[in-house]
């Protein structure tokens, strides 16, 4: 009894460790970085993807001629 017990633990410790590289590695949130006409916010994009860690952006229409800019 005690050796299934031991067995199990070990079981569900081994399986914490391999699980737990997929939990950390969760997709970052998105994050406003700026405002603008879509001109300016759509290369403020390709220049955060050229010189930083962005990987994606997404523009926004808030009004007429009003775009907002998120990253991740």
């Amino acid at each position: 009894m005690l050796r299934k017990i031991a067995v199990s633990a070990a079981l569900a410790a081994g399986f914490l460790v391999t699980a737990a590289p997929g939990i950390a590695a969760a997709e970052p949130t998105w994050r406003y970085v700026t405002s603008g006409g879509h001109s300016y916010v759509h290369a403020e994009c390709n220049n955060l993807k050229r010189f930083s860690n962005v990987t994606e952006c997404m523009i926004v229409k808030v009004g007429n001629r009003e775009y907002k800019l998120y990253v991740r």
